[in-house]
């Protein structure tokens, strides 16, 4: 979007603003249904799936009709330990889903942090014990502490006066909206506020209705009532589809690629993923034949069976390495498995924990881990004959067996901050080719635009391999804008990024010291030794001088007539000269 003020000033630069807007084709939900026994609209998730897409195909198949642009799927509870695709919906809601298994737990916590939206409807199933001890590797998940099931007869109510949230903004307003008017006779007590959680309706009874908290890079709510019909009549209220159409919205805000950037030397995305390790697929177990990818593995958790991994590759007698850093969430002494076929070596701060030379399963002894501190980490896998499969686990204290997951890995190797994955081009406002590069390093990953930034549209070149893993980034060119700060300095140091800028229209001389400065300040100018430039032009200066007196004088003693001719002025000014005439009568 672009908007052009027609100021007509001097500065014509500050009149444009540009604004990239996403907008979604589909917006994918996945409700986890707690109370799945019932009918349809007896369950936990019926209600706010058909708020969502009111399609008879849900009701019957628990997945909506291609008409909506929000796109929810019912699953239930005990069939969650089956999903495969979480990470391709873009918010989560667990309605009155009583606990999670440890494995889904992680993965829903790392979904989320990762830029993912958590829904959390707290009906009468749910057990507070999981969720107030819900870790995840951004702290705690829910926002708040869960107490036992309260009970109202006469019915509580929303109090609109309490609404102190952006999802809340349509129904403050009690003459439009008859949210406030809907009655509730159940609801879970908070016992306790997280640190980042925060308050975002109450009741009117001053119990909280509603409690939200950024998660890493996304968003968690959690209403302490279900959607249904078993606490309340909230779900027949007008204001109760728009009411869930404005929490979903807003917690699918949190992921994605931000597109609009601060004006920076270097413009970047934040990009989302990036955890993982280096993986180098040789073709062969010849290492000569060549290197078929090189690629970053978010996990290592992969069953080849009797396929190749990549193409060009071997189907038997190939090898992979992989590399990088482990960083360890807490303190303490963990255990690492490999399920390999068919062979594998794992290193560990460069000491070998295990080494596996035929097929099977094996846990390593305790290795002792810093909580937060990167240590390398490197698998050597090996394929012989028939089926290949590499899987890599460990044992976080206190914790059942689990895949590592991406957010504790890191592709970087040896000492370096970043490694560039990929490579592209942009063209910047002035329609020139800029360099850009996608890195990885301990913030996460960013796609970069090498030199110093102009305001703008860019119009940036996705690699391949980024367009696949970020669907924000699915088309082959996506636009990037470069906002203008209006402010005269930002008091930043300049980097030379900033100098080289300044040079291509300027000299630049830099203040080395105070002294300097005040040297500017007092008028007497810093920075080159002009006296050395001075001393030169007055060398030569006398030099034409002595040979212009020389040639005078031989042109003398030749009795040559040396005549100097000035040019001739027609007089003094007759107005001057009356002035200094009055002048002298005053005298």
């Amino acid at each position: 979007v672009k908007a052009v003020l027609d100021a007509r000033d001097d500065l014509p630069l500050d009149d444009t603003r540009e604004r990239i807007v996403t907008v979604k084709r589909r917006l994918p939900v996945l409700l986890v249904d707690g109370n799945p026994s019932g009918g349809f609209f007896e369950r936990a998730a019926g209600f706010t799936a058909l708020a969502l897409a009111p399609s008879a195909e849900l009701v019957e198949s628990n997945e909506a009709s291609d008409n909506y642009l929000m796109e929810p799927k019912v699953l239930p509870a005990p069939e969650i330990t089956t999903l495969k695709d979480l990470e391709k919906n873009k918010v989560v809601v667990l309605a009155d889903v009583a606990r999670l298994p440890g494995i889904m737990a992680d993965r829903i916590a790392a979904y989320v942090a990762n830029g993912g939206g958590l829904l959390i409807l707290a009906g009468p199933r749910v057990d507070e014990s999981f969720y107030n001890g819900w870790d995840g590797p951004g702290g705690p998940v829910s926002p708040v502490d869960l107490g036992p099931l309260e009970a109202d007869a006469e019915g509580i109510q929303p109090a609109p006066s309490t609404f102190d949230h952006e999802t809340l903004v349509l129904f403050k307003d009690e003459r439009n909206s008859d949210l406030g008017k809907a009655s509730l006779s159940g609801f879970r007590a908070v016992t306790g506020r997280r640190d980042g959680g925060s308050i975002a309706a109450s009741y009117s009874n001053g119990e909280p209705f509603l409690a939200g908290r950024n998660y890493g890079k996304g968003r968690v709510l959690l209403a302490t009532s279900g959607f249904d019909v078993r606490t309340g009549n909230l779900t027949t209220r007008q204001s109760f589809v728009p009411l869930v159409h404005e929490l979903v919205t807003w917690l699918a805000g949190a992921g994605g690629v931000k597109l609009n950037v601060d004006a920076n030397w270097k413009p970047a995305l934040a990009l989302p993923g990036g955890g993982g390790l280096k993986g180098t697929y040789f073709r062969a177990l010849d290492q000569s034949r060549g290197i078929a990818i090189e690629r970053i593995d978010p996990t290592i958790q992969f069953d080849w069976k009797d396929q190749q991994p990549h193409k060009g590759m071997n189907r038997d007698r190939f090898q992979i390495f992989w590399e990088g850093h482990l960083v360890p969430p807490v303190s303490g002494n963990y255990r690492f498995r490999m399920e390999v076929d068919d062979k594998a070596t794992l290193k560990i701060d460069g000491r070998t924990v295990m080494r596996m030379v035929s097929t099977g399963k094996r846990d390593s002894g305790e290795v002792r881990l810093e909580a937060g501190t990167p240590v390398p980490i490197s698998l050597s896998y090996q394929e012989e004959y028939s089926f290949a499969s590499m899987k890599l686990f460990w044992q976080v204290p206190g914790q059942e067996m689990k895949i590592i997951p991406a957010q504790a890995l890191l592709p970087l190797t040896g000492d370096r901050e970043k490694e560039v994955v990929a490579r592209s081009t942009a063209l910047d406002p002035r329609g020139e080719e800029r360099r850009v590069t996608v890195s990885v390093g301990r913030r996460g990953r960013s796609l970069e635009l090498e030199g110093a930034a102009i305001p703008g549209l860019y119009q940036v070149k996705i690699p391949d391999q980024l367009g696949e893993e970020v669907e924000d980034l699915e088309r082959p060119e996506v636009p990037m804008v470069v906002r203008r700060d209006v402010r005269e300095s930002r008091l930043q140091p300049l980097e030379e990024d900033d100098k080289a800028l300044i040079r291509k229209s300027i000299d630049l001389v830099e203040a080395r010291n105070v002294t300097d400065l005040l040297a500017v300040l007092s008028g007497k100018g810093f920075g080159k030794e002009l006296w050395k430039f001075l001393a030169i032009a007055a060398f030569f200066l006398l030099l034409l001088e002595v040979a212009l007196a020389r040639w005078i004088s031989k042109s003398r003693r030749s009795g040559e007539d040396v005549k100097v001719e000035f040019e001739e002025k027609s007089g003094p000014d007759p107005e001057i000269l009356e002035r200094m005439k009055g002048a002298r009568q005053a005298e």
